[in-house]
Order: C-alpha cells, then structure tokens, then sequence
C-alpha cells in the first residue's frame, strides 16, 4: 500500500507540473473556445466537455492549469476507482483465504511478492492502472476521453455496489452517472450499449432489470435530450459528423497497425496479462443450484425490506460470478468493435486510445482473480501450472510502470523542446505561444486589433492564448471535416469570404499544414476577397517546424477604388540527397507578382540585385550556419503547371540546387526580394529535417 501512494503522488506531481506547463492541443483549445459558448451540445461532440472546462475556468481563473485542472483530478482518480473495484471484487469472493486459511498454498503464494490482504491487493488494481503508459498522456489533457474512463470505472462500481446492496441510493447514483456519461461522447454510447447487452446475456435476473428499468432507463432518455434538443435544430449536425464524415468508413490496410500499436502503447507484458484475465474471467463459471435457488426464493413471500436487503449481502454472493463475466464480455465487445471499425477509419486521425475503457476494469480485477487461484487446492493448482509463473504479475505492473514514468518524465520536462524533432512529437500542441506572442507584436506594430484565422485550431489557439473568444474563421475544409464549421456558424465566428471586413484585421495562416499542390490557389483564393490582402510577414515556431503566414484585410476603398492588392508569401519546395560530396539539396522558389504591382528595381546599395537566395543550416554540433546560393536560376517548367495562375516574372526560372556539408542536420531556406521602395522583404521557409 506504501508503494502505491509513493508511485500515485510521484505521477500526480508530474502530471501536475505538466499540465501547467503544456500549451493545449488544438482540440483543448476549441473545446475551450465551446465553452465561451456554452449550449446544450454542440456539433463535433455533447456538452460535458465544454460545461465542465467553464466550470474550471470559472473556479481557477484563465490558464493552462485552470483549464484542465477538473479533467486532471478525473485522470488522478482513475486508479482509486480500480482500487475501489477491487476492494468490493475481494469482498464477494474468497480471496482472503490465500492469507488467512490454513488450506492455503503457501507455497506458492511464496513464489511472489503480492500480498493477498485486501488493501494490498486493491493497491495492486491501482498500480495496473498507473501502469499504462497511454494514460499519461490521456491525463494531462482536457479532453472527453478521461471522461470517459473515469464514468466507465465509475459506472462498474456503481452498478456491482447496487446489485450487492441493492439500496435505492445506489441505482440512483448509477442513474445520475448514466445520464452524464451520456453527454461526454458518442464513443460513450458505445461502451454503454455493449454493457447493456453484456449485462442482458449474463445476467437475465429480474431483480436486477426492474430498477434497471425504474432507474436507469428514465436516465438515459434524460441525457439524451440535450444532445437530441440541440440536433432537431441543427440538421442533425453531430451524428451526421460522428456517424458519416468523420471518417471514410473503407477498408484501409494499414490500418492493421491499430493492434500493433495497442501492444506497444499499453506495454506488451500488461497486453497479455489483460487478455489471459480476459479469457479467465469470462470461464468463471457460476453456482446454477445456487443461482436456481435463490430466484426460486425470490417467488416465495419476502420478509421486511431493511431485512431483505441484509438477506441479500451474503459474504461470497452466488451471482458474483456473473458480475465477473458481465465485465469480461463487455470489455471483449468493446474492444472487438473498436478492432474491427478501426480498419475503416480515418488512419489519420489517433485511434489508439479508443479501447482504453476495455483495460480499466479487466486491469483492476487482475490481482483479485490471481490472489483467488492462489487460495485454492494444491490438485487445482496443478491443474492449473501456469500459476507457477507468479511472478509476470508483479513484472508485467513494474515494467509498465518504468515506460509510464519515462513518458511522464518526458512530457514534464521544463518548456517546449525547440528541437525540430521533438516539436513533430507533440506537434499539435507545440509553437501555440510563440506565434501568440509574434502575432500581438505584429498587430501592436500595424495599430491592429481585430483578428481572423485560416482554420479552427489556429482561431481556437489564437484566441486561448490572447484570451479572446471571438475570433473569426475562414471557412476552410478541415473545418468540415472535423465537424467545427458548424459550431463556428452557431457561435457566430464562421466569416463569410465574399463580405468585407468591417475594420482592418489581422488574418493567420498557418503555411506549415496546407499541401504543396494547394497553396497557390489557396493564397490566390485570399487575394479575391474584397478589400485584397497585404503579406506583412512570416512567423517561425516549435523550432522552425510551424510556419504561420501574416495578412493584412482591409476594407475596401469606395472612392477611386483601384485594383485590390495581392501581395503573397513566397513558395518554397526543396529536396535533398546524400552524396559523396555532401548533402546536395535542390529546389525551386516562387513568388507571385500581380500584372498591376511596381516592379523591383535596383539601387545605388545593391545595383542588379533584386533577388537572393540563401540556406540556413544545422550541422550535428547544433550550430546554426547560413550560405548565400548562387545557382537560383536553374529551370524547373513544371512550377507553372503547378501553379498555373501565379504570375512570377522568372518563371520558369525558379530552380536552384546546391551543396552542403555532409554532417548537416537541418536547413531552411531565405529568400530575400527587393521592393519598389529600395528595402528588401525576406521569406523564410520551415525548416526541413534531414532524417
């Protein structure tokens, strides 16, 4: 029990400081943008989520630490509720005869190091479920996923303490959890209707389903009628995004990774012992004569209720069995859809943590189910020589204990990592700041204070970071797809492209995430809104691996209006290959100059020089080196099929290749123009890695 409380409070110190620390991942950020509007669901998930992050706020004020600090204690409460599991498993079964019987094996209880008391062997549950790696990421974060582990844990225990007691209290605290767990997630439903039919095949007694049916029933029509109210008025928004465009629903080959990835992520010791439980578990077979018996009493008259209800806490309970194969076959089910629905998913979105919840449990019932075996005979130990091998328990929770504290040390570790490596990690959540801090620099510089993004999750992350919920969007197709463009409509920040802004506003793109094939006419596509576009500058982030793109819109001009300005970024590909020589990178850069824009032209500075290409480098002692290309003129005529609507002078002209050294780790091209007026503008492209 000792080493359980060092190990849970060495964890919640670490994941404490992470959550302080970590700026928020994109989908963080817009549930935290939802509950600036709170409703009573919303279009890419129920509203949990967004009701309990106003809570937080609420309560400890605007911050990383404010947001997530109820999702938090959700994630630390995850093995107390295995603990508690276990500790009302011991209590209905005869697990204490491997302590306290003379009939014991002592034997091979001494083969091991677990303890068979109660408290040990609830700390045991506990310490499983600290041993999953994945849960260290799954609990610094304010997402619906922890939620939903900590309502499924929640739910088991509630539902065993019902059926044990059958006091009205507990169907009603089941109920009241049932409800809630509804408006968490729609994976949630999931879990719930596998328990549903795992509870109706194992466990038909009726004096089960009748408050089932008086209580629990009610709830669920209860909780879902926020989810149902909010949909009637929005076509059907989220279950038409849940259901049909989040994902592709084909068959996608490697998608096959999903059950690698579960070994690997859940640490592949606590993988097997999960699955053996699992079988073990489901073979628990139960006392029928018994069974039979008691519903044969439950047709003969019934004594007082306070009297039945001591009648029908017996110390080892005939129906327990059944609870143990209820949770076996739901947890089966529930990770056997997900194993099967996973292949048709979108294999670019995270799957991984979609079978958590069929962990949980299992997990938790590990060291009672072991510490049972062990108080039995030796014939049916014998009979069973597997339980020689004692000591996988002890190793399997160590082992996955190591590789959690390895993943929690690293995501503690003090600010974001400006190794370009690293950022690709956590890329979802890295550069958020520093393009916060840039983008105000830049609009206290133009006199700016109104705001606009590309897509969702730069609007979302803008707006956390400035502490401004009212950022608009452009429409955008990642909006769609991730079932946020709905939910900008209803919160009146989705900005139509062909209206004018009304007052000039500062517009962020990040460059880094749109595809190379699409930037042209994407950049384009700005240039035809009214009032045209103004490129103010380029934004480096997460050690060069994010590149945001800053734009001017201003209102358009009523009186002598003249062509709308189209200034633009400039366009950036290279490649590089490993020769004898050195690394040999190559290219092209493009940039797109409007018929109507004033040509650069030489001054007395820098006469006939009016572009310059230069790469920036890294070699492996971490130092950074920048050379000037001299070959940039090379031709590359398939540029203008690329890009058939810009308009650059040099095309097709636009390709440069050259040499660098051969222990260079990273390069970033510079492209520097001259303007009109004499001063030069530089263009920077992300930073490539050499892999």
């Amino acid at each position: 029990m000792g080493f359980f409380l060092l190990v849970f409070a060495v964890f919640a110190w670490l994941s404490g400081h992470t959550i302080a620390q970590l700026p928020l991942f994109g989908d963080e950020a817009f549930y935290w943008l939802e509950s600036r509007h709170l409703d009573w669901s919303y279009s890419d998930l129920p509203g949990w989520t967004a009701w309990q992050a106003a809570l937080a706020e609420k309560i400890a004020g605007h911050s990383y630490f404010g947001l997530r600090w109820l999702s938090w204690l959700a994630g630390l409460s995850l093995p107390w509720l295995g603990f508690w599991l276990a500790w009302q498993a011991y209590d209905c079964t005869d697990t204490q005869a491997a302590s306290h019987s003379p009939k014991a094996d002592r034997a091979a209880i001494s083969m091991t190091t677990i303890s068979c008391s109660r408290r040990d062997v609830a700390a045991l549950a506990g310490l499983l479920i600290l041993a999953l790696p994945l849960l260290q990421v799954i609990n610094v974060l304010a997402l619906p996923d922890v939620w939903l582990l900590f309502f499924s844990l929640l739910l088991t225990n509630l539902f065993l303490l019902a059926a044990r007691t059958h006091r009205r209290r507990w169907w009603l605290a089941l109920a009241v959890c049932v409800a809630l767990t509804i408006n968490v997630h729609v994976r949630a439903w999931i879990w719930l209707f596998f328990a549903a039919i795992g509870l109706l095949l194992v466990w038909p007694r009726w004096s089960v389903w009748r408050p089932m049916l008086r209580w629990v029933v009610p709830a669920v029509i209860l909780g879902l009628l926020p989810v149902l109210y909010f949909n009637a008025q929005h076509d059907w928004a989220l279950f038409a995004f849940q259901f049909g465009r989040r994902h592709p629903w084909r068959w996608q080959v490697e998608n096959l990774s999903l059950i690698l990835a579960q070994i690997l992520l859940v640490s592949p010791l606590l993988f097997w012992l999960w699955g053996w439980s699992l079988k073990s578990l489901w073979q628990k077979k139960a006392d029928r004569s018994g069974l039979h018996r008691q519903l044969h009493r439950q047709r003969q008259p019934q004594p007082p209720r306070k009297q039945q209800r001591l009648q029908n806490t017996p110390k080892t309970p005939e129906w327990f069995p059944q609870v143990m194969r209820w949770i076996a076959l739901t947890a089966g089910l529930h990770w056997l859809f997900y194993a099967i629905t996973g292949l048709f998913a979108d294999g670019l979105r995270t799957t991984v943590h979609w079978m958590l919840a069929s962990y949980l449990p299992v997990l938790a019932l590990v060291p009672v189910w072991w510490c049972q075996r062990l108080a039995g005979s030796k014939t049916q130990q014998r009979q069973h020589p597997r339980l020689r091998g004692t000591w996988l328990l002890p190793l399997a929770a160590v082992s996955g204990l190591v590789l959690s504290l390895g993943l929690a040390l690293w995501l503690a570790r003090p600010g974001p990592a400006h190794d370009p490596r690293l950022a690709r990690v956590l890329d979802n959540s890295s550069g958020w700041p520093e393009m916060a801090q840039a983008v105000k620099t830049v609009a206290e510089t133009e006199g700016l204070n109104a705001f606009m993004a590309d897509v969702f999750m730069t609007g979302a992350e803008l707006g956390f970071e400035l502490d401004r919920a009212g950022i608009r969007v452009l429409p955008h197709a990642k909006n769609i797809k991730h079932g946020r463009q709905t939910q900008l409509r209803r919160m009146g920040l989705l900005h139509d492209p062909d209206r004018a802004v009304q007052k000039p506003t500062l517009l962020v793109v990040e460059d880094s995430t749109l595809k190379l094939q699409d930037k042209g006419r994407y950049y384009l596509g700005l240039c035809a809104m009214p009032g045209g576009v103004r490129w103010l500058g380029d934004l480096l982030a997460a050690g060069g691996n994010k590149k945001f793109t800053l734009f001017r819109l201003d209102p358009p001009v009523l009186e002598n209006p003249g062509p709308a300005p189209c200034q633009l970024p400039a366009l950036f590909y290279a490649q590089h290959q490993v020769t004898p020589d050195g690394l040999r990178v190559s290219g092209w850069v493009v940039r797109h100059h409007p018929v109507n824009a004033e040509k650069p032209k030489p001054t007395e500075d820098a006469p006939g020089r009016q572009r310059q290409l230069s790469l920036r480098f890294q070699t492996d002692n971490g130092q950074w080196h920048q050379q000037d290309v001299r070959r940039h003129s090379l031709s590359n005529p398939g540029v203008a099929k690329l890009y058939p609507d810009l308009a650059d002078p040099a095309l097709p002209n636009v390709g440069f290749a050259t040499l660098l050294p051969a222990n260079t780790q990273a390069y970033q091209l510079i492209w520097q123009e001259q303007t009109a007026q004499g001063r030069w503008q530089k263009h920077r492209s992300k930073v490539f890695l050499v892999d």
